[in-house]
């Protein structure tokens, strides 16, 4: 009795970690495409002065183009690369976890049981 219980409740967050892990890749890819245009089209809103040069540059800028200041602001979730680089780590092993959950005889079992 407790082992069925054991292996519903296992079963249970083995699907919600694959689950969580498909959800984490859409939010990085969904990131990755916002990086993307804010890349080829700034918001003209998004603009600031530079403290040492006073030229006009973006409010996102890791350091000012004409006089080299820097600003210190750069972060992964404003990367591309990185975004890219978590969308498909993620969605990687939420297919893994799906081979190793398929795999399992245990796991057609209860699906067959439960499901049928």
């Amino acid at each position: 009795m407790f082992e069925r219980i054991n292996n519903v409740i296992g079963n249970l967050f083995g699907i919600g970690i694959i689950i969580a892990m498909f959800v984490l890749a859409i939010l990085a890819f969904k990131a990755m495409f916002r990086n993307i245009k804010r890349k080829f089209k700034p918001n003209a809103n998004n603009l600031m002065h530079c403290e040492s040069c006073k030229c006009v540059i973006s409010a996102d800028a890791f350091m000012c183009p004409h006089c080299g200041q820097h600003y210190g602001r750069s972060r992964a979730g404003n990367s591309i690369f990185y975004c890219l680089l978590a969308g498909c780590g993620f969605l990687l092993g939420a297919f893994y976890g799906l081979q190793l959950f398929f795999e399992d005889e245990e796991v057609l079992f209860f699906i067959r049981t439960y499901f049928n």
